[in-house]
């Protein structure tokens, strides 16, 4: 890829992770005022997704560690690798809305390095229920009734906004 589509792509990166950051906000101040869910654990997938490809073109080439590092940094602190900006502390936590998220790095037997990663989002209890969540670098969101969500999930039917009446 050339210079100018990398860029091109990382400008478009950035830009998604910054509405994710924005509908957390909104979710956030609308919390328990009737249409309180902005965002679900499908958005967040999607926004971490987005974050960590992110990570890995603006830090050097190398996906993140952890989710803890795509959080925000100090105030009066510019991004970096330890405090990339890119989603709010609550997620960048691994706990929100109701859900577990756990990342690992994965890596293919042609890579010494880990070249790909798995996010998966487990219910805490309502009212998440019992839906379960995968994503990797493919960007296609997996889900599961009842039971963990993997790579050979269906794609999810779940929209990334959910509403509920408090």
């Amino acid at each position: 890829m050339q210079r100018s589509g990398k860029k091109a792509l990382f400008v478009v990166c950035v830009l998604y992770a910054a509405i994710g950051v924005s509908a957390a906000l909104l979710r956030h101040i609308f919390h328990g005022h009737g249409c309180a869910e902005i965002k679900n654990a499908v958005s967040d997938m999607n926004s971490l997704a987005i974050s960590i490809v992110s990570y890995k073109y603006q830090f050097g080439g190398a996906l993140p560690k952890s989710l803890a590092v795509l959080g925000l940094p100090p105030a009066g602190e510019k991004a970096s690798p330890q405090h990339a900006g890119y989603v709010y502390s609550q997620l960048a936590s691994g706990v929100d809305d109701g859900y577990v998220f756990h990342y690992r790095l994965t890596r293919s037997s042609r890579s010494k390095t880990a070249d790909g990663f798995v996010l998966t989002a487990e219910p805490i209890g309502p009212p998440a229920g019992r839906h379960f969540y995968f994503i990797d670098e493919t960007g296609v969101v997996r889900s599961e009734n009842d039971h963990p969500a993997s790579a050979s999930s269906p794609h999810t039917a779940d929209t990334s906004c959910v509403c509920w009446e408090w």
